[in-house]
């Protein structure tokens, strides 16, 4: 039998990605026979507590999702069973991660490009857990007023902001909203200023903004955004977002990444851009093309739901374990 325990900080995040996986893991606790799942908050429940979780539920795996959570490492390590660091922040905090997986078993990372890293530096288990959706929080809303042409929702970088600088010198006529934290440093913000929020949104209001667009842009990281990749990996694999907006249902822009091809048939399901100039061009295309548009951001739906939800995620990853997982590290 599998016993998994799923430590987290309990901080909420923007992907809201924890309560995602919890509940994911809980209906495969549900249909898979074998399989018991727990879970313990830093923020919510003592070490005590945590303490009395390893007496009575047994695990026989561990997981420590997220950095910030490492800490906890010192009070389960002692126990006879693998022990994994759960990161979602490859490759751009790859430098934060690096030695703390060393006191590891395995790594879960959502990023491809750092799987064999990880497996040739360190010498530990690596799994690639791309990240997905939970339908709960995105889906369809019918009969919504469509009063944006397009969108966008995510905080500022460095090369989103150049990126963006250079989208709005060619946008004159479109309707659109950007959502965000530090898009006050754009060098036109006084002439758009009206049309961006500076503001941290819920799952189902972010929903709401993107079943309201016509097209919705997603533009990923820059592969060492945070000057915290010094291996130079490359971020090959879709954000969060991609698989958020398809199973809105809605028609998004994406910036191309290797990867996209392992999950979605480009220009039938997903379609892609390359640089501003490509964006401003597909944006005035894909607006005066409503039907294309809609088939599009169907295709992309069914594909979605049928293959990149959370419960089907952790599954695959479940399947993973059975057959990889062992002790490497010390026990003490």
């Amino acid at each position: 039998m599998n016993r998994l325990l799923y430590i987290s900080s309990g901080k909420k995040t923007l992907s809201d990605l924890t309560p995602s996986l919890t509940l994911a893991f809980k209906h495969l606790e549900d249909s898979r026979k074998g399989f018991r799942f727990q879970t313990h908050s830093l923020l919510k429940e003592s070490l005590e507590a945590l303490e009395k979780k390893l007496k009575t539920f047994h695990p026989t795996i561990i997981v420590i999702f997220g950095q910030d959570t490492h800490p906890a490492l010192e009070y389960v390590k002692h126990m006879n069973v693998p022990i994994g660091l759960w990161v979602v922040n490859d490759p751009y905090r790859i430098s934060d991660y690096y030695d703390k997986a060393k006191q590891y078993d395995f790594i879960i990372t959502e990023e491809s490009s750092c799987v064999p890293f990880y497996k040739k530096q360190l010498n530990i288990h690596a799994f690639h857990f791309p990240l997905g959706v939970n339908e709960q929080n995105y889906y369809p809303i019918p009969n919504v007023n469509k009063c944006y042409d397009f969108s966008f929702i995510g905080n500022a970088t460095p090369s989103r902001l150049s990126f963006f600088d250079s989208l709005l010198k060619r946008q004159h006529s479109h309707t659109f909203i950007l959502i965000g934290k530090g898009w006050n440093q754009l060098r036109q913000y006084k002439r758009f200023q009206h049309q961006i929020k500076s503001m941290f949104m819920k799952p189902k209001d972010v929903c709401k903004i993107y079943n309201q667009s016509k097209i919705v842009l997603n533009l990923h990281r820059s592969d060492n955004d945070l000057n915290k990749n010094p291996y130079q990996l490359k971020a090959l694999t879709p954000n969060n977002r991609t698989f958020d907006i398809c199973a809105s249902k809605s028609f998004q822009l994406v910036s191309y990444r290797e990867g996209l091809t392992d999950y979605f048939d480009l220009n039938k399901e997903i379609v892609s851009f390359h640089d501003a100039r490509d964006l401003t061009d597909k944006i005035n295309y894909f607006i005066q093309n409503k039907k294309k548009r809609e088939l599009i951001a169907k295709n992309g739906f069914i594909r979605t739901l049928q293959c990149h939800t959370y419960k089907q995620r952790v599954e695959t990853l479940l399947n993973s374990f059975t057959d990889e997982l062992t002790i490497i590290r010390p026990v003490q």
